[in-house]
């Protein structure tokens, strides 16, 4: 988005990055997935760990590591008062938009045939092969989608934060992973409850700070 941002408009960076990171995430998954389809789940594991280092050294590599202000989005960038509080409009959209795609894609797993061939594959491979499911267009879709909602992600938490390094998604990355592992990979609303309680658990000394 910094670079990208600075050569066209806002209006047609926004849908060029979301593009540009569902490409990134079908071409991580034909090359470190892909691969690994009939390999332990250990491997994908490992796999999954060795791609996201590679992404962040290259990242630094072009960079130079260094951070850079995150360009600023008009339409998410103002503030409005609450009473006494002064709210960034930023995070009222968050929470909503969060929400609202939540619920979209709870939809879209349960109530569609890509859906619930999602779920037929994550199952079982080879029984959902036997049913007539093609694994490998379905394990894309999911990669599409995966990218895409991380893209919206990404744009959202980095126009709150103010600037974007190499390395600081480590940290929201790691407390998704914890959200999804004890909330259920199988399941959507658990993870996302509980990655709001580990968000929440760390604004609590700034709450009772601003409390007082």
């Amino acid at each position: 988005m910094v670079y990208i941002s600075a050569s066209m408009p806002m209006a047609v960076a926004i849908p060029v990055v979301l593009l540009m990171t569902v490409a990134l995430g079908l071409l991580i998954e034909r090359a470190a997935y892909k691969p690994l389809r009939s390999a332990p789940r250990m491997s994908v594991m490992i796999s999954a760990i060795g791609v996201s280092y590679l992404l962040q050294n290259l990242a630094t590599y072009i960079t130079g590591g260094l951070a850079r202000p995150y360009p600023e989005i008009p339409f998410l960038k103002g503030t409005f008062m609450l009473g006494a509080l002064k709210i960034k409009i930023i995070t009222v959209v968050t929470p909503l938009l969060t929400i609202l795609l939540v619920i979209a894609l709870v939809i879209f797993i349960n109530h569609t045939k890509t859906g619930m061939a999602m779920r037929a594959v994550s199952r079982d491979f080879d029984t959902a092969r036997l049913m007539g499911i093609k694994v490998n267009n379905i394990i894309s879709v999911t990669f599409i989608i995966g990218s895409f909602l991380a893209g919206v992600g990404s744009i959202l938490y980095f126009s709150n934060y103010g600037q974007v390094s190499p390395t600081i998604g480590a940290m929201p990355g790691l407390k998704a992973f914890v959200a999804a592992v004890f909330g259920g990979i199988g399941s959507i609303p658990e993870p996302l409850m509980l990655w709001s309680a580990i968000r929440t658990s760390y604004a609590n000394p700034y709450l009772s700070c601003f409390s007082s």
